[in-house]
């Protein structure tokens, strides 16, 4: 998967919806969708939304016949996942040790939050 992602918060929020759904929608799909969502934006607005999302890697865009259909290229998850390993290669050199240190702000853990992050090590 070769994802740019990168996506800005009304992306984020478009794509939540579109992972819910998991299926290949046109664009007046995803427009009911997200006006049924309360988003209060122009159909053309949408389309470039769209077009954005799609040169971003986080969404496909085959053609059927006349019309585009739009699908999320990978699931929610993995994305997350993909996001996390970009944000903790780009910001800490991929040390999750460096990442850890500065999110606790240099303190040591609490015997709790060591054997949660062992647990959750251990369960992975």
């Amino acid at each position: 998967m070769d994802a740019k992602y990168n996506l800005s918060s009304q992306e984020y929020e478009i794509m939540s919806i579109l992972w819910k759904e998991n299926r290949e929608m046109t664009l007046a799909e995803i427009a009911d969708l997200l006006w049924d969502a309360g988003f209060e934006i122009s159909i053309g607005t949408i389309k470039t939304y769209l077009q954005r999302i799609v040169k971003k890697g986080a969404l496909i865009a085959p053609k059927h016949g006349h019309k585009l259909m739009y699908m999320p290229s990978s699931s929610e998850e993995a994305f997350a996942r993909k996001w996390t390993q970009d944000f903790l290669n780009k910001s800490f050199r991929g040390s999750l040790k460096a990442f850890i240190c500065t999110l606790t702000g240099n303190h040591d853990l609490s015997e709790e939050e060591k054997k949660m992050l062992r647990n959750l090590y251990d369960d992975k």
